[in-house]
């Protein structure tokens, strides 16, 4: 998430590619990892359903690389404003052992903090298959 937003801030625009600069041509894929659909790789997860015990967490992180895809580009919203919210979760509201779903409650919480549209958030998550309506919101 952060070299997408210095992307942004640099250029005004993301490749959602992610080692796209370091990666063997010979590998026949344009990026170690893709934040617009992270299963492009063919070993990450789009979504939280897709999710196995003691998967490998760079595989796992495929699903809130995609919900900070998806917020960057909904409506009204920018890679800023989308790491504005992430950065805030981290921050305030993440600890090492959150799961999905008490992760998706801090951005809704980062969210609402930001005065930024938590129906977005929720969209973003509904694609990702986060369960969210536990949050306190």
């Amino acid at each position: 998430m952060a070299a997408q937003a210095a992307e942004f801030y640099t250029t005004g625009k993301n490749s959602w590619k992610i080692g796209a600069d370091i990666i063997k041509p010979s590998s026949g894929l344009g990026a170690i990892r893709y934040m617009d659909l992270p299963s492009r790789d063919g070993k990450s997860i789009d979504s939280a359903d897709k999710y196995r015990d003691n998967m490998n967490v760079f595989y796992a992180s495929g699903v809130f690389d995609r919900l900070f895809y998806l917020l960057a580009n909904s409506p009204q919203w920018n890679t800023k404003k989308a790491f504005d919210v992430m950065v805030k979760a981290n921050i305030g509201y993440w600890t090492p052992t959150s799961t999905f779903k008490e992760a998706a409650c801090g951005v809704i919480e980062a969210t609402k903090d930001l005065n930024y549209a938590v129906a977005d958030v929720k969209k973003a998550l509904d694609v990702v298959k986060i369960d969210y309506k536990s949050c306190r919101v």
